[in-house]
């Protein structure tokens, strides 16, 4: 719109007789700096909007470059009559910063001289490798369902958990979900957007249900990890019903301790499957190793605190129907009750994130799910 009433009034004023006090030449160039002017502040004013100023591409030297690419005149003229004077402060002082860092760009000593850094146009990425954050004294004893255990024992605990609720694990998912498990997994393998190449490691897989769907979705193949041999099994029975068997590879491995290659993998899924683990931070830091460069890790968890408005009923849901959900249908009242024990001792949403940020995955990011219930998380190793 902009444009075509310049060339609107660049009509009018060629027709119209120059007058000796309002040349024509003097009324065009004033008409195409007010419009300019005009343009570049209503982009500023949509990037003041969010509350930041957007991040540039590292090729540029100055944020005017961007925000208006006229003479410099025609800048200090913007700056002067449509900026405030608190937007031109911020102005100035991201300039600043734009010059610091193409003077003296940040170096990571893990990168060889051979690689280039990456940037993500505001800041380099600081997560090259994977920090581990200080361990915490282990404590003697952790709750494990109605009971307490060493924390030494919850792995072999919850391989022969799992190995006894194998048979009834998908239902059991269905009637705790009502269903609605299905709907967060379809969200995860959206965001995993399988390609004809890809390799897929998923972790805690169980019965192999993410792992089948990546491959029918276009996947190349599928490693599917998990504690429990019963579970393995039942994949595999699943696998070679759908005549995918040939592009999966089940195994038993611990996600802590893993005996997978390093880097071989272009996507990582984990579900229901981290707070499990005796340590998130080992399983992360497994995770990375283990992912080529380029790739994403995308985890779908429960949250201990869902939001206030359905925490009673599902405080209910979890303590009551649970357990006796599990008597009756997976004929283990005890797996059940460590189920909603565990969700409820977990760590937050926001935790887990830091966590992932942590093991040294950039651009990290969580969506709620089911008012609160669960979460995705996501993050890229670059």
């Amino acid at each position: 719109q902009a444009t075509t009433k310049i060339l609107h009034f660049e009509r009018l004023l060629r027709e119209a007789k120059p007058r000796a006090w309002y040349p024509r030449g003097y009324a065009l160039r004033a008409l195409r700096s007010c419009v300019e002017s005009a343009l570049a502040c209503a982009r500023l004013r949509r990037a003041f909007a969010g509350g930041f100023i957007p991040p540039h591409p590292p090729a540029r030297t100055s944020a005017r470059d961007v925000l208006h690419p006229s003479s410099n005149k025609a800048r200090s003229r913007f700056r002067r009559y449509f900026l405030s004077w608190r937007e031109r402060v911020l102005l100035k002082k991201h300039e600043r910063e734009r010059k610091q860092q193409t003077k003296t760009p940040p170096i990571h000593t893990s990168i060889s001289p051979k690689q280039t850094p990456l940037y993500d146009n505001q800041c380099y990425n600081q997560s090259m490798s994977p920090e581990t954050p200080p361990e915490k004294p282990t404590p003697e004893s952790i709750p494990f369902g109605s009971r307490s255990i060493h924390p030494s024992e919850k792995l072999p605990h919850i391989e022969s958990l799992f190995n006894n609720i194998a048979l009834r694990y998908n239902l059991m998912n269905d009637l705790m979900s009502l269903g609605t498990h299905r709907i967060w997994k379809k969200n995860l393998l959206l965001q995993l957007a399988p390609l004809p190449h890809e390799h897929l490691w998923d972790a805690a897989g169980g019965t192999a249900d993410i792992a089948l769907k990546f491959l029918q979705r276009g996947g190349k193949h599928a490693t599917i990890t998990d504690l429990s041999t019963n579970m393995l099994d039942i994949g595999k029975t699943i696998a070679s019903k759908k005549n995918l068997l040939h592009q999966t590879t089940f195994l038993q491995d611990n996600m802590e301790q893993s005996q997978l290659p390093s880097q071989s993998f272009h996507s990582i899924s984990c579900a229901w499957g981290l707070r499990n683990t005796e340590n998130i931070h080992n399983a992360l830091n497994e995770m990375y190793r283990c992912l080529k460069f380029g790739g994403k890790i995308i985890i779908l968890e429960f949250a201990p605190q869902p939001d206030p408005i359905i925490q009673p009923l599902y405080k209910t849901w979890c303590n009551n129907i649970l357990p006796i959900l599990g008597k009756y249908i997976a004929h283990s009242e005890e797996s059940y009750i460590y189920l909603a024990k565990s969700i409820q001792n977990f760590i937050t949403p926001q935790e887990v994130n830091n966590a992932i940020q942590n093991a040294g995955f950039a651009n990290c990011s969580l969506q709620s799910l089911g008012a609160g219930i669960a979460a995705i998380h996501k993050g890229w190793k670059l």
